[in-house]
This record gives C-alpha cells, structure tokens and sequence, in this order.
C-alpha cells in the first residue's frame, strides 16, 4: 500500500535539509525544499511551498531506480588516480582555475597532507586533459622516490618509450629532463609530466647533489618555454621552507597554487554523487552530520583542517558496514554512528585489527608500522624535534614469516599498500596515508617515544643501501660510508633498544 503524500508545509525546509537530497542526476535541490534543473535559471514560485517529504522522495525514487552497484564507490585512504576520474567529485571550481594557471606550463601545487592534492591531479586535471587533448597526450607520473631521475625514466617506460633511450636519465645531469623532451618526445606529443609528494626530495632522496640536479633539471626545462610540455609538481606546503634554500627556483615559484579545504557543497557532491552513481541515497541529514563531523577544532580553537582520505575511508566503512543495499539502498545515520563517525571510524577500525592480533604479532605489527615511518630532522644521538611522515620500505626487508603474515594482513585490511613502482625495481611497501600518522593514537605514541631511534634506524638503512651500491661498482668511496667514531659508538648503545623496536635489520 502507498503512504499517503503529506501535506503542503508553510514552513520552508531549512538549508541543511534541503541540501541532503541533492543526490545526483541532472537536478539539485534548493535551500525551499524546490527541486531545480541545472538548465533552469528561474524557479516558478508556484510550487514554493511543495513539501518538503514529497521532493525527498521524488529525489530518492530517481536515484534508487538506476541500476544498483554494490560495490562500494569510496576508495578509503589511497589516492583518487586517473582511473577513478568517474567517481571524483566536488572540485570543479578548483580545476577549472588549474587549467587556466597551466597556460604557463609549469604549476606548484601545495597543500596540506590530505588535502587531495595528488586526487586532485590525477582524477581531475589529467582526465580533464586527457579527454580534450586526444591520442596525443602522454601522462607522466612519478615520486621522486630516492632516485628522482630513475622514477622519471620508469614512467617514460611505463608510458611506452624504450628504455635505450632514456638510458642518459641515469647520469642525473642538470638539463636531462629537458634533453628527454628533445629528444625521446614525439613532436605530435603532448606531456604532462606530474611529479608527486615533490618532498620525497628531502625525506627520501639521500644525495643531496642528485636533488639539486633535479631541481635545476626542472628550472631547465620550465624555462626553455617547450609549448608542448606542462610540468605540475605537489608537495605538502610544510616543506616549502625547503625549497628556499635552491635560488635557482625563485623565478617559478610564483606559479604555484595552495589547495584550501572544499566548502559545504563541494563536499556534499564528494559525499552524495558517488553513492548517487551506484544507486544508493543518504539517509536525510546524514549527509549534514558527516559534513559537520569534519568540523572539529584543536586545543586552541582553531579550525581543524578536513582529512579527505579520512572521509574516504570512513564512507568506505559505512558502505561495508551496510550489508545488503539492494533492499532500501539507503545509507543511515545509525550505522554511521555505530562506526564512531568522522572522526572516530578509522581509530575504531585500526584499533579493532590491532587487538584482534596475538601478542607476538601485535609486536611485529609494531616494528612494521615503525618501518614505514620517518621524522624530518634530528641529526643521530640528538632528539628529535620534527613532523613523522610516510617512508617506504621494500618488501625484502620483511623477511621473518611472522612479519610476512602480518603485513599481508594489514595490506588486506587497506591500511598498507604495496606496490612495484616501476618493473626494475623491488615490490614496496607504505602506509596507504599518512592520515595514519595523525588519526591512529597508539602509532602516534609509538612514534612519540621512538623519534630518535626511528631517525638512527632509517638513517642506518639509507647508509647501508649506499654503500651496498658503492661496492657494487667498486668505488673507492665505499670505505668513506662505513659507521665508525661517535656513529658506531652511538649505534653501539642503541643496538638492543633498536632490535626491540624495530626488529632485525
């Protein structure tokens, strides 16, 4: 039997309410409650006092009648890529302006750590430009990694150039990124080379000459003015004081963009519309207590910045959580408060994993998580003062059967990722964000008490790493990376505090 339609209300909906059923399709809903086609410019005042539980419905009728797909539409803490561009939304102003700054060729993009910088570019902007470029245009991605110019080479290859010629890359001069534009680029070629978490330079990249040959390699090729190239560089804005010390950057960093938090609609379209895609709707205000759930505030009462792949991870959750959609497709307040919401779901999720480990494996599971950490300053044997941030490790280095289970378990469970970043190199392995670092309150006490012997320790591998490569070639340089003095008494002493923290190494 039909529920009868309810009565006109005098009373106009409120603002909130009114947003929560702008759900997709072709239409939106206004702060009266009056549904509004994005080809209208008018609104027949006619119909201002149509209820407002009428139009909710008429909303929820069109989505639930699109096919349903169950799979969930939120991609929790990885980054949005290119091929995710159909479920990326909320950024249409910001894009819009990035591609009116990218005549100029060359874009910084800072942020704060999740800000959806890297999304941003790889969902929005290079789709955008893929689509109105044509079979021309040529995305190359890369991290700087410890190696800036072998990441550059890896995603020439994997973008189909042959790797005989970008063999020079590897030589790391001053001017190879515009030699490979010259050179290994097709004159019908149009590139946008993307270079990702650009503060990899500082926090992974060990040689300080191979970085400034990357940074005036990247000045080389901005200032050749090449009208078929277009270079656009992310880096979280706490690591701009870096770039101060390169003078040679001065004239392009003009060009650069900061990436502020989305606003109330541009999050509820991030929210609504992939839900929409997928056949499923919101219960009503849910969408707004999401939405002022991001809104917290610190001890000073400053606004909290909005974490992006915290809210994908916990829509992912509500999704999962769900169970079956194909009955109602309404996502609920009550399900989502059981997560513990916003702010409390991914704590609540990673700290449920954590208990449901044996002692021994919560253990393993503490010196991986500590593997995978860096902090940003701090010389050996002082404390250290600086912010933790994301640091890979290579799948190798998790040798104990115990570690293996362990970390498979944690990749499964989405709070690791592992991959191969190009076919010439080890599979690795890393936090799938670093919101990790900063929502998880027991790896934030972990990393509080371990500072300094997380710095010795990361700083004892990148050492080991280099000098195994320098006795690879027979350099007579190998001896000079060996640990010896107030280094190797130091290690000395934190040896067994090491080997408790972080296991063998």
């Amino acid at each position: 039997m039909t529920a009868p339609e309810a009565e006109p209300s005098r009373k106009p909906a409120s603002s909130s309410q009114a947003q929560d059923v702008a759900i997709g399709g072709n239409f939106q809903v206004d702060g009266e409650g009056n549904r509004v086609d994005f080809s209208q410019t008018t609104i027949d005042q006619s119909h201002a006092q149509i209820s407002h539980t009428h139009i909710v419905q008429v909303a929820f009728d069109e989505v639930k009648a699109r096919p349903l797909n169950p799979r969930s539409p939120y991609i929790g803490l990885r980054k949005f890529e290119v091929r995710d561009r159909d479920l990326f939304f909320g950024r249409d102003r910001i894009l819009a302006h990035l591609q009116e700054r990218l005549q100029e060729h060359f874009l910084l993009v800072l942020g704060a750590s999740g800000s959806g910088k890297s999304s941003l570019i790889r969902a929005g902007l290079i789709s955008q430009l893929a689509q109105q470029r044509g079979g021309e245009f040529r995305e190359l991605i890369c991290t700087p990694d410890r190696n800036p110019f072998e990441s550059f080479r890896a995603s020439l290859t994997s973008a189909g150039y042959r790797q005989s010629d970008t063999e020079f890359l590897l030589t790391g001069q001053p001017d190879s990124l515009l030699k490979a534009a010259q050179t290994v680029k097709a004159n019908d070629d149009e590139w946008l080379i993307f270079i990702d978490q650009f503060e990899e330079l500082f926090t992974l990249c060990p040689n300080g000459l191979i970085r400034q040959h990357f940074i005036d390699s990247l000045v080389s090729l901005v200032r050749s003015g090449l009208p078929s190239v277009d270079l656009v560089v992310a880096m979280r804005a706490d690591f701009l004081d870096r770039l101060s010390a390169y003078p040679s950057l001065s004239g392009i960093l003009q060009r650069s963009e900061l990436i502020t938090d989305l606003g109330d609609d541009e999050l509820r379209l991030a929210i609504e519309q992939p839900a929409a895609r997928h056949g499923v709707v919101f219960e009503p205000g849910l969408v707004g207590e999401i939405i002022q759930g991001l809104k917290g505030r610190n001890e000073t009462g400053e606004a909290e910045r909005i974490s992006l792949p915290l809210l994908q991870y916990t829509l992912k959750l509500l999704w999962e959580s769900s169970g079956d959609l194909s009955s109602d497709r309404i996502l609920r307040t009550s399900t989502y408060r059981q997560l513990g919401g916003v702010r409390g779901a991914l704590q609540r999720r990673v700290d449920e994993i954590y208990n449901g480990f044996s002692v021994d494996e919560q253990r393993v599971a503490k010196h991986i998580f500590l593997q995978l950490v860096d902090t940003t300053t701090a010389d050996v044997g002082t404390t250290a003062v600086g912010k933790a941030v994301s640091r890979r490790a290579t799948l190798t280095e998790f040798r104990d059967p115990a570690e293996q289970k362990v970390l498979e378990q944690l990749i499964n469970a989405s709070l690791l990722i592992s991959d191969r970043p190009n076919p010439a190199s080890s599979a690795v392995v890393e936090l799938a964000h670093e919101t990790l670092i900063d929502s998880w309150d027991t790896l934030k006490s972990w990393i509080e008490e371990s500072k300094p012997l997380i710095r010795l320790h990361n700083q004892l591998k990148d050492d080991a790493t280099r000098w195994h490569d320098l006795h690879q070639q027979n350099s007579a340089q190998a001896d000079a990376e060996l640990w010896q003095g107030s280094k190797l008494q130091w290690l000395m002493a934190q040896k067994e505090e090491l080997r408790d923290r972080f296991g063998q190494f």
